[in-house]
């Protein structure tokens, strides 16, 4: 309903959207007055006395909504077939009807892949409300099945949503499925089906689901068109008279008869009398069921008269009021008996409203119509339906009504009188205005948040947002204020203000509350907002009222800034003319801008804290390269210092060993038994000083990352027996007893050989060094994984916990013993616990350092185990193949990568898709990311993100969600459905941060979503998270 001054002066209904829509026209671009329907149908209030008046319209004039308007032309309501067919509802006369006597035929259908365009072309090129959508039979080409079906409101929703007729197809638009009935159901069915389904049309289908019609709420009111009833009741009436004429013509004409035949008929008199009685009790009885029908039909209008909301009446030729329902009483406040016989539309329409409708159907006429009964007739004879008017209630308030008036005609066709129908539309009216206040606010938060989005720099914000809240709340002040950092919020200062003229400004003046801070500033940095509608009546304190005074406030709303959690600043709303009483939409509009403030503020800090860790970072790198060249220099100065020094210490010490071993063998000549004793001295001392080189040398290489291994599957029982034997004199020497177990049908392992058997004989060596004489030494093995091993050897829990099978060699002794402060040393090189310990026993310090170097260069671990006087424990565990011998080429290849990954120190380095708009966000992402040693391609709306997934096929994306041209979740869903990228996760970035938004980017096939603004380490760990999945 279109209203100017409370008065209807129009109508748009959604068959004007779709003929709007099907001459693609820009809505946006139109306005109402342009597309109305003027003037409208409408029925007075107080003219709706009868409720076939209302149906005779809707009818008439092949309308759907009849507007109810009171003596002011008001328009307090409004009939429509749906509340017509609700409050009729005679169930016995749509028992007695059959789909087939009232559906139509001539069905307007179209196929699934028909354009919307297209449709909403045929709607208003024939004037439907809807369009079958068919498809072919399979078994037979002529038959017709119907899919679904488009209506006028589908159209309209469409529209609506701002989307492209010529572009989308029917079938994604379309109700389905299609509810049917058979031609042989009755209207009751009809009418139970719509109830239940909340749907206004049904396919009428045949034996094979064939369409052969469609039956709508018009066809079911046409069944029950009141006015055919209301003529029946007439006609039964006139029928019972007439009986009852008949009645006594007969039985007088019946007694002359026989009076006449008395004497000659007396033999059959007592056979005339029973006929006569059998007369008179079938005419009795035809009388009474006539009489009863036409009661039945009476009691169903009473029933309808008084069972609906609507106001019915209805007025004879001389515009009297005749019927005044239950409806109109509670709507006009007038009781039946203030009415009836009163004349309409006097009583409840606005004059000047009823004289300019009058006015201007006689301009169209071309002929002067009278305001009372002839406007009445004129509207019933035009098909007044669902016009907005004023009416006029007994105390005097207006209200707006839908109004539909229909002519009331007699047997011969007689107008005898009008009936109108109206409906109170207050509550539609408020909501309607509700409804356009909050899209004024939505699209304020939207442009603010929009703002936000495009720039970091807060000044810009601030003065649009001051600007924007004054205008829409229509206040004489909007500030921002911000405390000084170490006032302990006592001082501060306004940064972005919009006032009205003849007012202050606040702007570059300190302000000073010695109060605030005190009284106030806590329960703003919980999230606490001030409302005020009056600073006299509000119980402020007086420090802090003469501020307020200062600038001529009267009531204000101030809501808190914060950033993160400190008390960042306040957003003040002033009004300074009068006092004002703030609404809760007001309050809540203010608190949603203030949190999209925030935001900015946050962000806007996060910006520089980014940009100086960025600056930090780099500067930290720059060091670190050059300590890394330092590093580099002098690891190339040592591997060139070893060198040297082993050519230099090799050349002379293998003189000293070839010569030494001739000696030994009496090549050059006898020896005496002192001499060879002196030779073997020299031969040993050579033999251990050329291992202490081997060692320095192994231990230099492997640490630098050079050592390449050679691994190939080795027999584990023959590594143990070639270890022990070199250590099997030695303890024979010292009285040692020697112990080894080895599980039976133990696979082969891959490794270097001369590696691990250089670690079992250093380990060994060890034990029987640190071994008292009579003492034990053991070497065991075990294999398994968890809690399941095979062999003697005792399982560290470090090693159970392991998940992956491994094969642990052990090897124990019942010497010295180590303490415990001294195990974590106990592998570092060039270290010895004790020197006491050096001075008994010869060693470097050396060899457990190689030992793990090398077991890890195997991707294995080594744990001791010792307490002074019991002895010590070295469990060495490495990788183990439980079903069968390992691929040695499999192996060859992994242990290779272990080392040129060792030896260069690099990994590949993830490649990470961001997908922004926003160039402030796109450098501050970038950085950090390029920072934390990510690659970073740039994508700057969501068409170029999805193009870059397919070009790069990156690790990650982190997708913002709004972006021009295509948005992010839209850009999620193409990812998703391209089984080329489909697998690639994306984190979602928004910063909306409404009602929903998680789930709708998850939906969308998201893998993780944050809100701006980021804090970086949780994006860092939203990637890593991710990555490792």
């Amino acid at each position: 309903m279109v209203l100017e001054d409370e008065k209807l002066i129009g109508v748009v209904t959604e068959r004007d959207v779709v003929r709007l829509s099907a001459q693609q026209q820009d809505l946006n671009r139109l306005l109402v007055r342009e597309v109305m329907a003027h003037p409208v149908v409408t029925l007075r209030e107080s003219d709706f006395t009868d409720l076939f008046l209302a149906v005779n319209l809707l009818q008439q004039y092949h309308i759907r909504h009849l507007p109810l308007l009171n003596e002011q032309d008001l328009l307090v309501g409004m009939v429509t077939h749906e509340s017509l067919r609700q409050i009729t509802r005679p169930i016995d006369l749509l028992r007695l009807r059959l789909v087939s006597e009232v559906m139509t035929s001539d069905v307007v259908c179209a196929v699934s892949d028909r354009s919307m365009l297209a449709i909403a072309q045929m709607m208003a090129g024939q004037k439907i409300s809807s369009v079958m959508i068919v498809e072919t039979c399979s078994t037979d080409n002529s038959l017709q099945i119907p899919v679904g079906i488009v209506t006028e409101r589908d159209v309209v929703q469409f529209q609506a949503l701002g989307l492209n007729l010529e572009t989308c197809i029917a079938h994604t638009v379309m109700s389905t499925p299609i509810f049917s009935v058979k031609p042989e159901d009755n209207l009751l069915t009809v009418q139970q089906i719509m109830e239940q389904r909340l749907i206004r049309r049904l396919a009428v289908t045949g034996e094979f689901g064939e369409l052969l019609g469609i039956v709508t709420q018009t066809n079911l009111l046409q069944a029950l068109n009141p006015t055919e009833i209301y003529n029946l009741a007439k006609v039964l009436e006139a029928k019972v008279e007439q009986l009852e004429s008949e009645k006594v013509i007969l039985l007088e004409n019946r007694n002359i008869e026989l009076e006449r035949q008395v004497h000659q008929r007396t033999a059959s008199l007592s056979e005339a009398e029973k006929t006569l009685q059998e007369l008179n009790q079938s005419l009795e009885a035809k009388v009474a069921e006539r009489t009863q029908e036409l009661w039945q039909i009476n009691k169903l209008q009473r029933a309808i008269l008084a069972g609906t909301d609507y106001a019915i009446i209805s007025v004879d030729v001389n515009g009297i009021i005749q019927t005044f329902n239950s409806g109109a009483e509670k709507m006009l406040g007038y009781s039946m008996g203030e009415v009836i016989g009163q004349v309409t539309p006097e009583i409840f329409h606005d004059a000047q409203e009823v004289s300019d409708k009058v006015a201007k159907a006689s301009k169209i006429l071309g002929k002067d119509i009278g305001v009372g009964f002839e406007a009445l007739k004129y509207m019933g004879i035009k098909g007044l339906l669902d016009e907005e008017w004023i009416h006029i209630r007994k105390d005097g308030s207006c209200f707006p009504v839908l109004l539909s008036v229909t002519v009331l005609r007699d047997d011969n066709g007689q107008i005898i009188g009008a009936l109108s129908v109206t409906k109170d539309i207050s509550d539609r009216k408020q909501a309607e205005q509700i409804i356009l206040q909050q899209a004024n606010r939505e699209t304020l938060l939207r442009g603010i948040t929009q703002r936000i989005r495009q720039s970091l720099d807060l000044s810009i914000i601030f003065d649009t947002a001051c600007q924007e809240i004054q205008q829409l709340l229509q206040c004489d002040r909007v500030g921002i204020f911000k405390f000084y950092p170490e006032s302990n919020f006592d001082d501060g200062e306004f940064v972005a203000e919009s006032v009205v003229d003849g007012f202050s400004s606040a702007m570059e003046v300190h302000i000073h509350d010695h109060c605030f801070g005190e009284g106030y500033a806590a329960a703003y940095a919980q999230g606490r907002m001030q409302v005020v509608n009056d600073i006299d009546n509000a119980g402020l304190m007086d420090c802090h009222r003469d501020v307020l005074v200062q600038f001529q406030v009267r009531a204000n709303l101030v809501i808190p800034l914060l950033c993160g959690n400190n008390l960042w600043g306040l957003l003040c709303i002033h009004q300074c003319a009068h006092t004002r009483q703030w609404q809760e939409h007001e309050i809540n509009l203010v608190q949603q801008i203030a949190n999209q403030l925030a935001i900015a503020i946050q962000q806007a800090s996060l910006y520089a804290q980014s940009q100086q860790e960025i600056a930090e970072r780099k500067q930290a790198q720059q060091q670190l390269t050059e300590t890394n060249q330092q590093l580099a220099r002098a690891t190339r100065l040592k591997d060139e210092f070893l060198a040297n020094m082993s050519h230099e210490l090799r050349t002379p010490l293998n003189a000293i060993l070839g010569l030494s071993n001739a000696l030994k063998e009496q090549i050059l000549g006898s020896l005496t038994e002192s001499q060879l004793n002196a030779i073997g001295i020299v031969e040993s001392s050579g033999e251990h000083l050329l291992e202490l080189i081997n060692d320095i040398l192994d231990l230099s290489k492997i640490s630098s990352g050079i050592v390449e291994l050679k691994t190939e599957p080795t027999s584990v029982q023959n590594l143990c027996d070639s270890s022990l034997v070199f250590i099997k004199q030695q303890a024979f020497q010292k009285g040692l007893e020697i112990h080894s177990h080895i599980p039976q049908n133990i696979n082969k392992i891959d490794i270097e050989e001369r590696r691990i058997k250089q670690v079992l004989i250093n380990l060994l060596n060890n034990a029987v060094k640190f071994t008292p004489s009579g003492g034990k030494v053991s070497l065991l093995v075990a294999i398994g994984s968890g809690d399941t091993w095979q062999g003697e050897a005792t399982i560290p829990q470090q090693i159970r916990a392991m998940n992956s099978p491994v094969i642990v060699f052990q090897v124990t002794d019942t010497g010295i013993g180590i303490a415990t402060e001294d195990l974590q040393r106990l592998f570092q090189p060039f270290v010895q616990l004790d020197s006491a310990l050096n001075r008994q026993y010869e060693g470097t310090g050396l060899g457990l350092a190689l030992v793990k170097k090398i077991v890890e260069l195997h991707g294995g671990q080594v744990i001791a185990e010792s307490q002074i006087g019991m002895g010590s424990c070295f469990t060495v565990a490495l990788p183990y193949e439980m079903f069968g011998s390992s691929d040695p080429s499999t192996d060859m290849t992994d242990v290779t990568r272990r080392s040129i990954a060792g030896n260069s120190g690099k990994a590949i380095v993830p490649l990470i898709l961001l997908a922004e708009d926003n160039e402030a966000n796109i450098a501050t992402l970038t950085a950090y990311l390029t920072a934390l040693n990510y690659r970073v391609v740039i994508a700057r709306n969501g068409e170029e993100a999805v193009a870059m997934a397919k070009a790069h096929s990156p690790d990650a994306i982190v997708m913002d969600i709004q972006m021009p041209r295509m948005d992010g979740l839209t850009a999620i869903r193409l990812i998703r459905t391209d089984p080329q990228i489909a697998a690639i996760p994306i984190i979602a970035l928004t910063a909306l941060v409404m009602e929903g938004d998680r789930e709708r980017c998850l939906e969308a096939g998201a893998n993780e979503y944050l809100t701006k603004p980021i804090v970086f380490q949780q994006l860092n760990d939203a990637i890593q998270q991710i990555l490792t999945q």
